[in-house]
């Protein structure tokens, strides 16, 4: 502020001779101090964007695999105690890879965004929804009963790929697996979780793709 710039300008010049002194002195230090500001806000930004970039997937912009997992474990342990339960979807696009092949990479990226953007359509507030990795998404529930929620929101994923994306010039329509589980109301674990979700979603593939699987605690 002023205050530090006059101390700063009486440390400098403690017997200026001249009001000029005191004008070039205190310019100076405003456009030191303003540099200096300026400096600071650049590493702040920096710093933030290097925070959501390790955090976030990059074509997507949703939670990574890391950050969804810090969530998953927070959110068990808040339903510690509680009567509502977690659960985790995990989704897998169903023939992915032919996309890729037969329409190229661009493509794929193009349906990968336009699928997680659906996704976040359909998404309450409070849920988590991630990208984590190649054609593998999640979302976390963590309010409703459960499974029930959880079925809910496989059946409006399923009935919002009803509808073809377009892409460019192109339209393509996919179906996607989805594994549920839910944690037990307590000693649930983040990992098993997980584990448990993805095992579903394979069954899922098992059965026949474009469909969902339920894992409940045992």
């Amino acid at each position: 502020g002023i205050g530090v710039l006059y101390a700063a300008a009486l440390a400098t010049h403690p017997r200026p001779e001249f009001p000029s002194q005191w004008m070039m002195v205190m310019s100076a230090l405003a456009v030191t101090a303003l540099i200096v500001g300026t400096f600071a806000s650049k590493v702040r930004q920096d710093a933030d964007t290097l925070n959501f970039q390790a955090l976030h997937d990059s074509l997507t912009g949703l939670a990574n695999r890391a950050l969804f997992l810090n969530r998953v474990d927070c959110a068990l342990r808040r339903a510690e105690g509680r009567e509502e339960q977690v659960a985790v979807l995990f989704l897998d696009i169903d023939d992915f890879k032919m996309v890729n092949d037969s329409l190229g990479h661009p493509t794929g990226d193009q349906l990968l965004t336009a699928f997680a953007r659906s996704l976040d359509s359909l998404t309450r507030d409070g849920d988590i929804l991630a990208r984590l990795g190649g054609d593998e998404f999640a979302v976390l529930l963590e309010s409703g009963p459960m499974p029930q929620t959880a079925e809910d929101v496989a059946v409006r994923i399923a009935k919002m790929l009803d509808t073809p994306f377009q892409l460019g010039d192109t339209e393509v329509t996919v179906g996607v697996s989805i594994g549920i589980s839910v944690a037990p109301r307590s000693q649930g674990t983040c990992e098993g979780l997980l584990r448990e979700s993805d095992l579903a979603m394979y069954l899922a593939k098992q059965n026949g793709k474009g469909r969902f699987e339920t894992i409940l605690p045992g």
